[in-house]
């Protein structure tokens, strides 16, 4: 799928089978349910790429076992500052290509998650960045921003698990707050979890560094 419109909302139970899934450029909110996508292959892209201007949500898809090169699936809605991602009852296991995370998104909004599991991808298990991350003057190694308006969440409930990833489990970057609940990030050939909330400014109560393998 490519191209313009209002909103879209595949649903039923649906399995792409050596083919990656596309939606891209689109101006309305995505909404994905009840899908596989498995043995995808292909430089350049991820098994499922989805960009739009507006929310997007996935519930009860999986991702697993796909070759391509970018891995499981990369959501973006960062053309606008309004869109936010949610995600429940989702899986983005075993996709190894050579840039593989299992689970890349990237917005301006809250991005909400319920129930992700993200183990043994050749990357990050998930990166989860609201944040992001630019540089005022080119050149200019020592000053970034997080460019966003307003603080924006970062939120994980009900069980997560984020375990056998060649890099880090979980990386998260946020301006907003960040919260996370029953984190399994184990067995990571990097460390379990990375969050960094505090790019912006000196914050006292800014969160930045590694935490351990159960959250």
């Amino acid at each position: 799928w490519s191209g313009t419109g209002t909103a879209m909302t595949p649903n039923g139970q649906s399995v792409f089978n050596g083919d990656a899934l596309s939606i891209v450029n689109w101006n309305g909110n995505i909404t994905i349910s009840d899908i596989m996508i498995t043995n995808a292959t292909g430089a350049g892209i991820a098994a499922l790429q989805v960009t739009t201007t507006k929310n997007i949500a996935l519930t009860n898809v999986d991702v697993v076992n796909n070759s391509t090169e970018f891995g499981g699936a990369y959501l973006d809605n960062t053309a606008s500052y309004t869109g936010t991602v949610v995600i429940n009852d989702s899986t983005f296991n075993g996709n190894d290509g050579v840039n593989a995370t299992g689970l890349n998104v990237r917005s301006h909004g809250t991005i909400t998650g319920k129930n992700i599991t993200a183990y043994d991808n050749t990357l990050v298990g998930a990166s989860l960045d609201n944040c992001d991350l630019q540089k005022p003057v080119l050149g200019d190694d020592t000053t970034w921003y997080c460019n966003t308006v307003g603080a924006k969440a970062v939120t994980l409930t009900g069980s997560n698990n984020f375990s056998f990833n060649s890099g880090n489990g979980l990386n998260v970057f946020s301006s907003g707050a960040i919260t996370l609940s029953n984190v399994n990030a184990m067995h990571n050939d990097g460390q379990g979890a990375y969050l960094d909330n505090c790019t912006i400014g000196a914050d006292e109560f800014c969160v930045q560094g590694y935490l351990p393998s159960t959250i």
